[in-house]
């Protein structure tokens, strides 16, 4: 590939990014205003699609720790020192994600909620990055102490 292609393929894919963004980013601020009437409980902050590639290793197999076919995977990395979960989604419309973003901004104060750091807008669809839960899924903490 010569240097004027390598230069289009990278506009192209700035462009692609920024347009997500858009899109992506626009959808979320409209689910956030309508459903909470712009009380922001919850904070949550941006992350680009290369930190997310980097925390993944690419989104590797080894990563990947649940898989709901064709819909979505969650994978484990660690950004910034902190070990994560990313729920990745496939066919999904990028309002339906948006919103789910929404709630989980919302609710992730609850001790029994995945805890929202943040997303990333530059992917197809939005990611949501969450806490890792260190003690296992809800289902399991019940199971485990049925009291």
């Amino acid at each position: 590939m010569g240097k004027k292609e390598e230069k289009k393929q990278r506009e192209k894919e700035r462009k692609e990014r920024e347009e997500s963004i858009l899109r992506n980013g626009g959808l979320l601020l409209e689910k956030r205003i309508s459903y909470f009437d712009c009380r922001y409980s919850n904070p949550f902050r941006g992350f680009s699609a290369i930190e997310l590639q980097k925390a993944t290793d690419n989104y590797s197999c080894e990563n990947r720790i649940f898989e709901e076919w064709g819909r979505f995977d969650w994978y484990k990395g660690c950004l910034e020192g902190r070990v994560v979960c990313l729920k990745k989604y496939d066919y999904a419309e990028p309002e339906w994600v948006s919103n789910e973003i929404a709630v989980a901004a919302q609710v992730s104060g609850h001790k029994n909620a995945l805890k929202l750091l943040g997303c990333c807008l530059e992917t197809p669809k939005p990611t949501p990055v969450f806490e890792f839960p260190m003690n296992g899924n809800l289902h399991e903490q019940l199971r485990s102490n049925p009291t």
